[in-house]
């Protein structure tokens, strides 16, 4: 029985990445194009905001019922832009959907570590694998079959998911966020270089598929095949970082940030393959960037902060997403790409001055 648990666990991972990524990287051309949303990033911020509020909430709130109600939002979410094309609809799906992943990302990644710390290393193969394949089946979804088919695909995933969330025994307990925190070098570099990570895939997911689209009128499906090497980067990159070990962050740490002010000066250049090639490059720096974070945290804090530092990294990781695509959707896509540039070579500098000093 234990057995067939766990695989429904790692099947139930699978396509929470599935749905996780629909909702992060499909939500702005849903709301350009399938809802005639004007402020279409919006929907984006709301994802994010309330992303914050549920990983919060799963500091202090380690509940079987909680993870329950949380994938149950997450079918709820889907079946309102099913039955009803209203944006209002729309805005709370959205809500609901950054709420409920917020918690579940949190405890799907506690559960595995609960069955065993070999079971890490397979979480992180399962969620790589899942993170190619989903914008390559979301692709032909939306190629050939439309929206409405694609909105049911993640309705029976999502089902997959509360299923599990029934079954699954792991005891309830109570987590403690530790308010103390002195900030440290670790921490300061970790939100560093999380900044360039944020602006990264900020105009990945948010502006540029729905750029494609309006601007080069490329249909939806070819606009968001713009994941497809975007991602295959990211889980290429952090492949390799697995098998390196250096104990020079400094050169990774560098050579992202340059990578993805390189990514965006690419994209100046606007035809398809130049946006493929960009999205290439700012995958890399994707990739290399989160498992960084992790490291530095690591490396500068004792095991009793540890978990304190990391949720205070996630939570600001969320603030940022929703700051930075909030303040981007008052620029058009040759101002953001600028900004974007600048941003990334002065977190450059302080980088360097922070090595000198």
């Amino acid at each position: 029985m234990k057995d067939k648990i766990i695989l429904l666990f790692y099947l139930s991972l699978f396509f929470s990445r599935f749905i996780y990524n629909f909702f992060y990287t499909t939500s702005p051309i849903l709301a350009k194009v399938y809802y005639n949303i004007i402020d279409f990033s919006l929907v984006e911020v709301y994802l994010y905001i309330f992303s914050l509020i549920g990983t919060f909430v799963s500091f202090f709130l380690f509940r079987r019922l909680i993870f329950r109600l949380a994938t149950f939002f997450v079918i709820i979410s889907i079946i309102f832009i099913i039955i009803i094309k209203n944006s209002l609809l729309f805005y709370i799906s959205n809500a609901m959907a950054g709420f409920s992943f917020g918690i579940i990302i949190a405890y799907m990644l506690t559960i595995a570590s609960f069955y065993g710390e070999e079971h890490l290393y397979l979480y992180s193969l399962i969620l790589s694998i899942s993170t190619i394949v989903q914008p390559m089946v979301q692709t032909l979804i939306m190629l050939f079959m439309g929206f409405k088919l694609l909105f049911i695909f993640y309705l029976v995933l999502s089902l997959v998911l509360f299923t599990y969330s029934l079954i699954q025994r792991m005891e309830d307990k109570k987590e403690m966020f530790n308010l103390k925190l002195k900030v440290n070098y670790g921490i300061i570099i970790s939100i560093l270089i999380t900044i360039s990570y944020v602006t990264g895939f900020s105009v990945i997911s948010t502006f540029l598929p729905v750029y494609l689209v309006v601007n080069k009128h490329l249909s939806t499906g070819i606009a968001y095949s713009i994941f497809i090497p975007f991602f295959a980067s990211t889980v290429l990159s952090r492949t390799l970082l697995s098998t390196i070990k250096t104990k020079k962050l400094e050169i990774l740490s560098s050579l992202s940030i340059i990578l993805t002010a390189l990514g965006f000066a690419i994209l100046f250049e606007q035809t398809y393959i130049v946006d493929i090639i960009a999205a290439f490059i700012l995958g890399i720096s994707h990739g290399i960037i989160y498992p960084l974070a992790s490291v530095y945290i690591t490396r500068y804090s004792t095991a009793n902060e540890r978990n304190s530092y990391m949720s205070l990294y996630l939570l600001f990781r969320e603030l940022s997403f929703s700051l930075i695509i909030y303040l981007f959707s008052f620029m058009n896509l040759g101002t953001q790409l600028t900004v974007s540039i600048i941003l990334n070579l002065i977190i450059l500098l302080i980088f360097f001055f922070f090595k000198l000093f």
